[in-house]
């Protein structure tokens, strides 16, 4: 079953998202980018509102990709133009051409989660870094939108799953259906169970160190980024923030 992300509802839904909500995601694109010629690609871009203020910043060589028709027309209505149209699996560019390469709360509509991983890796440059954020659905202490954590009970339950998959060797993305309602709601297009754990996993595994991993990702605060990556209890949070870099 798909998601129909020619929904105008949808796009409507990321009109109205503050600047804020991903403030934290472009202050670290903006780190990692060393100059403001370097080269980043956004995939998953939506109406480009992460694009946006990175272009009024002067940052000029940004690109985004983007499944939806509806969605890249009208980032590029808002004046970006490297805005192009992708099939969600393979990425149109070749390999090691961008130095940072970034997705904001997609990881969890992939339909192959670990491939979609993979292109983040095969398109960054050496040394380059990768920026991945997306909900945490095994989060015990923050409840979701989502059916899977909207509840304390069902919260719970994933105390034993986080533990089950730390003693385990496999990176093991869970599978749902989206949620097919007439007036669309946050996340309803969730297939995949995005965690923490699952994320780490994959990048170490696949010639990157990990720079920064966190458990908020959203504020950018000091607390927010000491208790968010303490070991073990950072796996307990609402989000995932992950700063990778390619070996």
């Amino acid at each position: 079953m798909k998601f129909n992300y020619e929904n105008k509802q949808y796009l409507e839904m990321l009109r109205n998202i503050d600047y804020k909500f991903y403030s934290k995601y472009i202050t670290y694109v903006k780190k990692y980018l060393k100059n403001k010629k370097g080269n980043f690609l956004d995939i998953g871009c939506g109406n480009g509102n992460a694009l946006v203020p990175l272009a009024k910043n002067g940052y000029k060589n940004t690109y985004g990709v983007e499944i939806s028709r509806l969605l890249s027309i009208s980032a590029q209505k808002r004046g970006l133009k490297n805005i192009f149209l992708y099939d969600g699996k393979r990425l149109p560019f070749d390999n090691n051409c961008f130095d940072v390469v970034g997705s904001f709360g997609v990881l969890e509509h992939a339909e192959n989660p670990t491939e979609f991983l993979k292109e983040h890796v095969r398109t960054v440059k050496r040394g380059g870094y990768i920026v991945v954020t997306c909900p945490n659905f095994l989060t015990v202490f923050f409840r979701l939108e989502h059916p899977r954590a909207d509840k304390l009970f069902k919260r719970l339950r994933n105390i034993p799953k986080i533990v089950k998959k730390l003693f385990s060797n496999e990176i093991s993305f869970e599978k749902v259906n989206p949620i097919i309602r007439k007036k669309f709601q946050a996340d309803d297009d969730v297939i995949t169970i995005s965690n923490l754990i699952d994320v780490e996993r994959f990048f170490e595994r696949n010639n990157c160190r990990i720079i920064n991993s966190n458990g908020f990702m959203f504020r950018n605060n000091k607390f927010l980024r000491v208790i968010g990556s303490i070991p073990f209890l950072r796996y307990f949070w609402p989000s995932c923030f992950l700063v990778a870099q390619k070996r």
